[in-house]
């Protein structure tokens, strides 16, 4: 056997197990971002709770005032109950999140082992290549062509691994703009005589928020405009006005935009994640199907 085959043989399985791992990490991570956001929601949840249980336990006017109505032992029983709940969930979440985080290194343990495997094949191939057109046969011939159709189909594939990335990063960005709106809306709902600090500060992490998003959008959009034809059709209309500076800017505007956005990058990430995953299978079928014709033409 040919000892360059039996190095590009080895190189191929080690290949095949790092993109493996890379996808299984790839789905982790998106379920670690979405435990750790709602973590934070229970969070702020549960100091909520456990605030309004020491309100009533303490002398403070909220206590006094359910005193005075006769309510404060339901009330007291109520909060007590509410904050148990907030914190036997909050403990659940945290647990999924610890459990994952230990998935996650068990695999990046996994990676680590089979790492520069791909710098390896790609100084390899070429040394292969040069020897199999050496042989000048048909086989030859074969054994290029499927190599360009692989080359081809990496590079797709490394464009939507960048899509994909925005479009994550993009909807995660957005849907923090969106929260904060809704907690102006609520918040100014509430009290009608706001304090203007308070919506001052809103106002300017709405922005700031907003700003953040923008250019992680406009990347994304130049990423879509490079896929390739099978994928035209996705892209994203959409325009932040994020220039008023008041301390009063009204949030309507912005909750329109954001809610229009929100539903497009879901809907490209519909569509990418499929592709992705479906391209990302082709590669793995031709470089077995190359290792093949290599191994035909070598041995």
């Amino acid at each position: 056997m040919n000892p360059l085959y039996d190095k590009f043989c080895k190189l191929c399985d080690e290949l095949a197990i790092k993109s493996r791992i890379e996808h299984t990490l790839f789905e982790l991570y998106l379920k670690h971002d979405d435990l750790v956001t709602e973590l934070n929601e229970f969070d702020e949840a549960l100091q909520k709770e456990q605030a309004d249980v020491e309100r009533l336990e303490k002398t403070s006017f909220f206590s006094i005032f359910y005193t005075i109505i006769g309510q404060k032992n339901k009330k007291l029983e109520k909060e007590k109950t509410e904050a148990s709940e907030a914190e036997k969930k909050h403990s659940e979440i945290q647990s999924k999140l610890t459990n994952l985080e230990n998935e996650i290194r068990n695999y990046e343990r996994e990676l680590r082992a089979v790492r520069g495997c791909d710098l390896r094949y790609s100084r390899l191939l070429p040394q292969i290549l040069d020897e199999i057109r050496k042989t000048d046969t048909p086989e030859c011939k074969e054994v290029i062509d499927t190599f360009n159709t692989l080359t081809r189909i990496e590079e797709k594939v490394a464009k939507l691994d960048e899509a994909l990335e925005l479009s994550h990063e993009a909807l995660k960005t957005a849907i923090n703009a969106q929260k904060l709106i809704t907690e102006a809306d609520n918040y100014s709902q509430q009290k009608a005589y706001a304090n203007v600090k308070y919506r001052s500060e809103l106002s300017y992490r709405i922005r700031l928020s907003l700003r953040q998003a923008k250019p992680i959008v406009d990347e994304l959009c130049r990423q879509l405009a490079r896929l390739d034809a099978d994928l035209v059709g996705l892209s994203i209309n959409f325009e932040l006005d994020i220039a008023d500076e008041s301390s009063r800017a009204n949030t309507d505007e912005w909750k329109i935009q954001i809610d229009c956005i929100i539903p497009q990058i879901e809907q490209i990430n519909a569509k990418l994640m499929p592709a992705r995953d479906r391209w990302t299978k082709r590669v793995t079928e031709l470089r077995i199907e190359l290792q093949e014709r290599i191994k035909t033409v070598l041995e």
